[in-house]
């Protein structure tokens, strides 16, 4: 893939692993959230809609200071790197990056709790497994869990707002990247690799049978 479009060798090759390898480890840990795994259960509503796509969960863990500073070393502590990883994960389902008044328009982000499950056993079994995978300090991060309160129109509004501070990282690449045509191209071909991996575990993790190996 990254011959294909002109990024021969190194240093490109180590940078696509790495930064690969660490949004196909995120993008999925936003599904941890109380609107999702009831769904995943079966305990679901019939009437019961996601407030805030998985993705955008995942975004909102890994950009959380602690938790991007334990991870930064994935990537060398290189932000445009971590960018991209970003992009991977809010692009892999290939949906815009949202207009933030459309954030939680099914449910409401002003009545409706929303939450990431990250004091259960599995949340942490998880951030084990990343410290394992990349070598990274045992000093596990503080992460934290509510998206969102609920409790009305106000709350609603601070939520937005907090998310849109989000969208605008996103739309705007560090300044080592800006008219950069390689770094452009190594951003698209990290997220068409993502989106690949992505429908390859799906269709395919059946077939394994160590669970940790799927």
């Amino acid at each position: 893939m990254l011959d294909a479009v002109g990024l021969v060798g190194e240093p490109w090759e180590k940078r696509f692993r790495d930064t690969l390898l660490l949004a196909a480890a995120l993008h999925d840990l936003g599904k941890a959230n109380n609107y999702f795994q009831p769904m995943v259960h079966g305990t679901a509503g019939p009437d019961d809609r996601q407030p805030l796509r998985h993705e955008w969960a995942s975004i909102w863990i890994a950009m959380q200071s602690q938790v991007k500073q334990w991870l930064l070393p994935v990537v060398d502590g290189c932000e445009n790197r971590w960018y991209v990883a970003m992009c991977a994960i809010a692009g892999h389902h290939r949906k815009d990056l949202p207009d933030v008044d459309g954030l939680g328009a099914q449910e409401g982000f002003g009545n409706h709790r929303i939450e990431v499950f990250t004091s259960h056993k599995d949340f942490e079994a998880c951030l084990r497994l990343y410290q394992s995978w990349f070598d990274l300090s045992n000093d596990l991060p503080t992460v934290g869990g509510v998206i969102h309160q609920g409790g009305g129109p106000v709350a609603g509004k601070n939520t937005k707002n907090e998310f849109q501070k989000l969208i605008n990282q996103l739309r705007k690449p560090p300044s080592g990247m800006k008219g950069d045509e390689e770094w452009q191209k190594f951003c698209a071909v990290v997220k068409a690799a993502l989106i690949a991996a992505d429908v390859a575990g799906s269709a395919l993790w059946e077939q394994i049978d160590q669970p940790l190996d799927r």
